[in-house]
């Protein structure tokens, strides 16, 4: 059983292999995390979903060209 397994953090969005029946995380991807909205007030944190859709998608597919078809996606955040 494989499975992607995908995490969306404030600083990258990472996504790696996990072969269950090896107990293993492998091929491991990262990108950086889209830029925050610029001209906000100091200490508002916001972005633009469609970046971080569009990355987690690359990984998502890239990850699936390497390996093949998995069993499901697993995230955490």
């Amino acid at each position: 059983m494989a499975y992607l397994g995908i995490d969306i953090g404030s600083s990258s969005i990472k996504a790696g292999w996990l072969d269950l029946r090896a107990g293993e995380i492998t091929d491991v991807l990262a990108e950086p995390f889209p830029e925050p909205l610029s001209n906000l007030p100091s200490g508002h944190f916001e972005i633009e979903l469609p970046p971080v859709v569009e990355r987690t998608r690359e990984l998502i597919e890239r990850l699936l060209r390497r390996n093949g078809p998995c069993d499901g996606i697993v995230t955490c955040s």
